[in-house]
């Protein structure tokens, strides 16, 4: 004869029930902890070690560059993109600041990019000024290694900060490497230049043709260069694209942006233009109706 199965009782389920849900409880922080560990394994990346490599001039203008950074007080990178100005300047402050010759570098840009601004990013000051500073970001950790690297950002030795926010402040054994100054006005080139102390010096980029400001006339970059030249201590190199060093198609894509555009181009662009200026037209008065 089979033998009776007993079911449990309506307070034995109950209470069952309870130890599973409470058992479920118990593990979830064991589980959190374990998905962390994972996700953090899987994140991890092996910190790099500081390029050591020495690097020579790969064009005159570099050379001249690098000569000026050495012996100036204030030395403008004028010109295209891709001729290692940002780089070439963030390798001699490096030098400089493991020599002990000076003891911060402070890396700064106007806070304008493609018709953008910090307010629009989501997030902290710093976090949203990070995009801003990925470039020089990059050169610093090539050349101090990343721990190292990470390590003097913590301690002030290196400080990055939008342009804006050095008014008021007095830089002594600083180098400080502005990059994107096309997009500084002639108010925020007087703002950074008179921070200059004692044991200071200044390294200025920038690329005319790529200003983001909305009238190029409002650019400082050149007036600051302007009123400038003529003085002691004070030096720039006009990069040309013969100095791109980027890449083969970098240049290639600087030269087509310097030709002009055939007038049949020009034609098509506004016919297209006018189109869609109807079409937006024509939709508004539907909407409207």
């Amino acid at each position: 004869m089979a033998r009776k199965i007993s079911q449990p009782t309506r307070a034995q389920s109950r209470e069952q029930k309870k130890m599973r849900v409470r058992d479920a409880r118990n593990a979830e922080p064991l589980l959190s902890l374990v998905r962390e560990q994972e996700a953090r394994e899987m994140t991890r990346v092996k910190p790099s070690r500081a390029d050591t490599t020495e690097y020579a001039p790969a064009t005159p203008n570099q050379a001249l560059y690098d000569q000026f950074i050495t012996t100036k007080e204030i030395v403008f990178g004028l010109g295209v993109a891709g001729t290692g100005k940002t780089w070439w300047s963030v390798k001699r402050a490096c030098a400089a600041l493991m020599s002990g010759e000076i003891s911060t570098i402070v890396c700064t840009r106007p806070a304008i990019e493609a018709g953008g601004s910090l307010g629009y990013l989501p997030g902290t000051l710093e976090e949203k000024f990070a995009p801003y500073f990925l470039p020089v970001r990059e050169a610093l950790e090539q050349f101090l290694g990343s721990g190292h690297y990470t390590y003097l950002v913590e301690h002030g030795r290196i400080q990055v900060t939008p342009l804006e926010f050095l008014r008021g402040v007095t830089l002594n054994n600083t180098w400080v490497i502005a990059d994107e100054m096309q997009n500084a006005t002639r108010t925020q080139h007087k703002l950074l230049l008179s921070r200059f102390g004692q044991n200071c010096k200044m390294i200025l980029n920038g690329d005319p043709e790529q200003c983001d400001l909305p009238n190029i006339g409002m650019s400082g970059l050149h007036d600051a260069w302007i009123r400038l030249r003529d003085e002691t201590g004070v030096g720039a190199v006009h990069f040309e694209p013969n100095d791109i060093v980027r890449s083969g198609m970098c240049k290639t894509v600087i030269l087509a942006y310097r030709r002009p555009v055939p007038e049949s181009a020009l034609c098509e662009n506004r016919y297209m233009q006018t189109v869609e200026s109807e079409r937006a037209g024509l939709e508004r008065m539907l909407r409207a109706s």
